[in-house]
Formats: C-alpha cells, structure tokens, sequence
C-alpha cells in the first residue's frame, strides 16, 4: 500500500508543483473548494473541508476514516461529484454523472 501511495504521489507532484509556481505568479489559488467552481449546486456547500479541486482539473476527496469498521464490513464512504464526465484516475475509466 505504501509502494502504491508514493506512485501516486510522484504521478501528480509535477502538476501539482506547477500549479503552485503559476499562482506564486499570478496570485491564483491550485487548491479550490468545489463551491469556487460549482456554486448553483446545493451540494457543494456541504462538506466543504473534506473534498476540493486542484487546479481546476483534479477533484479529490481523501478517505479520511478507516474503511474496515469492529465487524471487519467495509464501508462505503459517499462523495458528491457534479453532472458531467469525470475520469477515474485509477482504472482511466470514463464515468459519466447525469444525476445527484
């Protein structure tokens, strides 16, 4: 699991780097709630620490709970994704969101 966290990490970090040398130019912002970009969706009012879009591009909402509860089920963690086509990073899939 740590092999597989520090390939994600590398994969982003040029992306993430260059966002963040454009806004110490321009004074923009890389790390956005999804208010900023979505603020007729009700939904993107709640929740707003534990989800956000980084340089408007890559909408990330970490797993911030254990997945396995005292029984040993998994989870389900739900996350808000506005209408549109979004890409799974993971598998490249294109996941198409036609309703809340």
């Amino acid at each position: 699991m740590a092999k597989y966290s520090i390939s994600d990490r590398y994969m982003y970090a040029q992306f993430v780097y260059e966002c963040l040398f454009a806004a110490s130019q321009s004074g923009q912002t890389c790390f956005d709630p999804l208010l900023y970009h979505y603020p007729s969706l009700p939904h993107s009012y709640s929740d707003i620490e534990h989800t956000f879009i980084i340089n408007d591009a890559i909408k990330v909402s970490p797993v911030l709970q254990s997945l396995v509860n005292e029984t040993e089920e998994y989870q389900v963690i739900r996350v808000f994704f506005p209408y549109g086509k979004w890409v799974d990073l993971d598998s490249a899939e294109i996941v198409n969101i036609t309703k809340a």
